[in-house]
């Protein structure tokens, strides 16, 4: 019961819990590149974060735009049902005390969405290392074409220059704060 104690047992927690998130994110690469490839579940381990770690910067890019839409998502349902909940309890004037049923709906639609949309952030997830197998067995000549939609493959080429872009500006930035001179702005 010393704070020391109780220091090491939440550092301890953390830790574990660190390691539990990401074997879950590991175990699910794991089935989908043995669902891809028809391997076993180590060797498709060892094959999905190899695959994971040379598509970084796709994986990066695209899984913050998808973890964004998906929170957005779930606002979008929690707000519309609190709005018809305020929409129904305005119609019935006879509840006085509004504010805790209105919670209760807005807790139980965050929890639907969360549901529903875990399960769309997985498919995603699964789609996205599917994209990135799909980049390293074809080089989209006419021998080996890519199977990939190509308009998703624009959009993350573009998401890539954009990012390539800015972190060379950060460069830049980071070189005229040493004392080099400053050239010209072109965008």
């Amino acid at each position: 019961h010393g704070k020391w104690s109780r220091g090491t047992f939440r550092c301890c927690y953390c830790c574990f819990l660190c390691l539990d998130r990401y074997l879950r994110h590991v175990n699910q690469n794991a089935y989908t590149t043995t669902a891809i490839n028809g391997t076993d579940f180590c060797t498709s381990a060892k094959d999905a974060l190899k695959i994971a770690s040379k598509n970084s910067s796709h994986f990066t890019s695209i899984n913050c735009f998808g973890d964004f839409m998906i929170f957005l998502g779930k606002v979008l349902v929690v707000c519309f049902t609190v709005f018809g909940g305020l929409m129904a309890f305005n119609y019935n004037r006879v509840l006085q005390v509004w504010t805790i049923p209105l919670l209760l709906v807005a807790f139980f639609a965050y929890l639907v969405a969360h549901s529903f949309l875990s399960v769309f952030e997985t498919v995603l997830d699964a789609l996205f290392l599917c994209f990135a197998v799909d980049l390293e067995t074809n080089d989209g000549s006419s021998e080996k074409p890519y199977f990939m939609d190509q308009d998703f493959l624009n959009f993350v080429k573009r998401i890539n220059r954009v990012n390539t872009a800015r972190a060379q500006r950060d460069m830049d930035s980071l070189r005229t704060e040493e004392g080099t001179e400053l050239g010209p702005i072109v965008r």
